[in-house]
């Protein structure tokens, strides 16, 4: 699931996930993030840390009730919270936008189920 409020920073990287060969959601905001959650079967959630209303942190916080294993990275190029904020809610990665191709890719391989591959 990629979660970001920039509907084109959201495409591209669904895009680069998908020409890997993984099956994405996409949602523009936190509770759209959290009903696909709710409905889906979900291995990964990449999202971004600042959006409007509620936030990165906000999405982290309600996911480990609920999904303590559900592993989260976030992708971000400015932020109000510390990356080591971020892995103390239970982020596994904290990536800077912009971020290469190959350096998702590499921590979506690592986060992800081999089941979640198309």
């Amino acid at each position: 699931l990629v979660v970001d409020d920039e509907v084109a920073l959201n495409d591209i990287i669904s895009f680069n996930i998908q020409d890997a060969s993984y099956k994405t959601y996409q949602a523009y905001d936190v509770d759209t993030a959290l009903n696909i959650i709710s409905n889906s079967k979900i291995d990964c959630v990449l999202s971004d840390v600042k959006m409007p209303n509620r936030d990165g942190k906000d999405l982290i916080i309600e996911l480990k009730k609920t999904l303590p294993s559900l592993p989260v990275i976030f992708i971000t190029g400015f932020s109000d919270y510390s990356e080591t904020e971020l892995l103390e809610l239970g982020a596994e990665a904290v990536l800077g936008k912009p971020v290469d191709e190959e350096s998702l890719l590499a921590v979506v391989e690592k986060y992800t189920k081999t089941s979640s591959k198309c």
